[in-house]
């Protein structure tokens, strides 16, 4: 009995972990499916040696921006060690969507044509460009915090999975614990 439980937890999450990968795609305006693959949605196997009790299959996402988007309530995300976050807003960015080290907002301070100003209450980095240098692009906003909303519920959608494909995967896994038992 503790094997077919074990199994069957653990394809629930496999089957929980597909679904969630689903559910991000269309929840979620993601660059790229780097953050969809199997291995950076990360699951914990249920092993029989826990007893039933305590048995537990767990999904969960590696990136810890991306939990914070799965999760169940706004967080508010603060620097650790400056005292501002720079949000990228103009920056130019490579085709995978990534901001080049050169133009973090660290390096890009060190830049001639780089400037740090303040219009209305948000403060933010410019860069003058053009002939003359007389136009200026805004590259990020630098703010104290940013409050991050849900994109998606991650409880619900592992629980709607686990109620639809729990008894299934049980059935199948009981099946075979019979069928390769020593008798």
């Amino acid at each position: 009995m503790p094997f077919a439980m074990a199994q069957a937890l653990t394809h629930t999450a496999q089957d929980a972990q597909t679904d969630t990968a689903k559910a991000m795609t269309g929840a979620m305006a993601l660059k790229t499916s780097y953050l969809t693959r199997k291995g950076q949605l990360s699951i914990t196997k249920a092993r029989k040696s826990d007893g039933l009790h305590r048995m537990a299959a767990t999904v969960g996402h590696k990136n810890w921006s991306m939990a914070e988007q799965m999760g169940e309530k706004t967080t508010i995300r603060r620097p650790n060690t400056s005292k501002y976050l720079y949000k990228p807003i103009g920056v130019k960015k490579t085709k995978t969507g990534k901001i080049p080290r050169a133009l973090h907002p660290s390096r890009v301070f060190k830049k001639k044509n780089v400037f740090l100003s303040k219009t209305g209450n948000s403060e933010g980095i410019y860069q003058h460009y053009g002939p003359k240098r007389s136009k200026r692009r805004l590259l990020y906003i630098r703010i104290k915090s940013q409050t991050i909303r849900p994109a998606m519920s991650f409880n619900d959608g592992v629980k709607k999975t686990a109620s639809r494909r729990l008894n299934k995967n049980f059935g199948r896994s009981m099946s075979r614990a019979l069928r390769t038992a020593k008798h």
